[in-house]
């Protein structure tokens, strides 16, 4: 499971697709919460964060 949570318009925002990262920039990402997470998920997170 993941869980990102970002700003968008001055406001928190939480979602629970990895897809979603896509659309962010690093700077407004404030938190990703990963639980037991797949192999895409984990493999999107890494390219978002340039590892």
């Amino acid at each position: 499971m993941i869980a990102i949570f970002y700003r968008r318009n001055g406001k928190l925002v939480v979602s629970q697709s990895e897809k979603e990262l896509s659309s962010l920039s690093r700077e407004d990402v404030l938190w990703i919460d990963l639980l037991s997470p797949s192999g895409e998920e984990k493999h999107t997170v890494d390219e978002f964060l340039g590892e």
